[in-house]
């Protein structure tokens, strides 16, 4: 971490602006969705305005080429990434807008956008699920030994989630090729960093964090895209070298409300005031954020350093809002789904299952009340298996009964419990130690083979290998 970065070049950075620029509008885009075309964004939506400067520069670090390029994982708050990784605006909006032209298809909507081909993972909706993957993918990517690197994106209220604290562990103790990003924006949802983090109350950094996993940790201003580059590239050498994970914090500040309202069909969605305002009256915080706006920084930055002039920089914003608009139209003009690709993608109950259900229907009692079209045929097996109990617990015949489901090999040994003996029986009946009953090998199907999971029962068939059990043959 503390190898010098050299800072990009001037075609980089004018790069960079342009990638700010198209997150932008592609973010300003869909909040306007609302408002200019009400009912067809339905569903929550959040958005990475503020973040620009975060994202670009850390995307920057990562390859793209010679070799198989780098990962990325992100949050439910999620378009910049794939954008700036070369997915197709035109497509990405078709999903938000949930049609067939989508990036999913229109499956995934807003919070689910995926493109493993440019090497986005994918995305979820619950806090913190995306640090366990991306850690599962560094580990992937290790075991391959192409010198791939994940980045893993997450907000400052994931940080708290207990998968933190299980994956930057296992990513540290393995060194995994993964860079964590902590993007912390101040707010969770409508609660501020410093109420719920115990390191912000004290006044601390987020990335000291990391001391608990003997890994690096740095914080940047996530404003600046090229503060964000050394930071992150520094990582990305480490973790590509073989060094292991570091804990990078993004200090950002999200320029929107944490999402739009959730309503019913019918009542109008938009995005409400910036919780700042709305909850904690913050006026002068919230401007003060606005003046400092990634976007508007890096501008005067460009053009003062000489890469940009100011008609460059205007005729690069008119281009992207051109290119944003387009990818309205297209979305808009786009078909929703057929009815039946709702079908596609749907699996019927594995056959595995259906056996299952007859052997051991206490695990699945209740559930055919509340699912009957999932759960459909286990109440009739409820009543062929309660049959099959009343055998008498006497018999000894190899095949006396079976669990319904099961195939024979794998009940053709005592399948009723054993009846209890005493020593003073044994003794009596010649089968003590030492008696010649006791040297004889043990009867087939008794202790044999493996157990069946839950029932305390042995078989004598060769399972896994050569039974005939459903779920050996997946």
């Amino acid at each position: 971490m503390n190898d010098v970065v050299p800072e990009p070049d001037a075609e980089r950075l004018a790069w960079m602006y342009r990638q700010m620029l198209r997150i932008r509008e592609f973010e300003e885009r869909v909040k306007a969705t609302f408002t200019e075309h009400p009912g067809v964004i339905r569903g929550h939506t959040h958005l990475a305005d503020g973040a620009e400067a975060s994202i670009v520069g850390s995307l920057a670090a990562l390859r793209t080429s010679p070799g198989p390029g780098d990962q990325v994982m992100a949050t439910y708050r999620c378009h910049g990434y794939p954008l700036v990784l070369g997915s197709d605006p035109n497509a990405m909006m078709a999903e938000i807008y949930g049609r067939a032209t989508g990036l999913c298809g229109g499956y995934g909507g807003s919070m689910h956008l995926a493109d493993p081909e440019r090497g986005f993972l994918g995305t979820s909706g619950i806090v913190g699920q995306g640090i366990p993957q991306a850690t599962g993918a560094a580990y992937a990517a290790q075991i391959r030994g192409q010198g791939q690197v994940v980045l893993c994106f997450f907000g400052d209220g994931a940080s708290k989630q207990g998968a933190f604290a299980e994956a930057l562990n296992v990513a540290s103790l393995w060194k995994l090729p993964v860079v964590y990003v902590l993007e912390n924006n101040s707010y969770n949802v409508v609660t501020r960093v410093e109420q719920e983090d115990a390191n912000a109350a004290a006044g601390e950094p987020l990335s000291v964090k990391a001391r608990a996993f003997s890994m690096p940790g740095v914080t940047v201003d996530g404003g600046d895209p090229v503060l964000v580059y050394a930071a992150v590239s520094a990582a990305v050498g480490l973790a590509r070298s073989g060094g292991g994970p570091t804990l990078v914090e993004s200090k950002i500040y999200r320029l929107s409300a944490h999402g739009n309202i959730i309503a019913p069909p019918g009542v109008p969605l938009h995005f409400p005031e910036h919780e700042a305002v709305a909850v904690f009256g913050a006026v002068d915080e919230y401007q003060a954020a606005r003046q400092a706006d990634p976007l508007p920084r890096m501008r005067s930055r460009l053009v003062a350093a000489g890469v940009l002039d100011a008609e460059a920089a205007d005729a690069m914003a008119a281009s992207v809002t051109a290119e944003m608009t387009a990818a309205v139209e297209f979305a808009l003009a786009s078909p929703y789904p057929a009815p039946d690709a709702a079908l596609r993608h749907v699996y019927a109950l594995p056959r595995y299952f259906r056996g299952f259900s007859g052997a051991f229907p206490g695990l699945f009692r209740g559930f055919s009340g509340a699912f009957p079209g999932l759960f459909r045929g286990f109440s009739e097996r409820r009543s062929s298996w309660a049959g099959s109990l009343r055998t008498s617990r006497r018999s000894t015949r190899p095949s006396a009964w079976r669990w319904p489901g099961i195939p024979a090999c794998c009940t053709s040994g005592r399948t009723s419990p054993r009846p209890r003996t005493t020593s003073s029986s044994r003794r009596s009946a010649g089968t003590g130690c030492g008696s010649p009953r006791s040297r004889r090998p043990r009867r087939s199907g008794w202790r044999s083979g493996p157990r069946w999971p839950g029932t305390g029962r042995w078989s004598s068939c060769t399972w896994p290998s050569s039974c005939s059990w459903p779920w050996t043959r997946w």
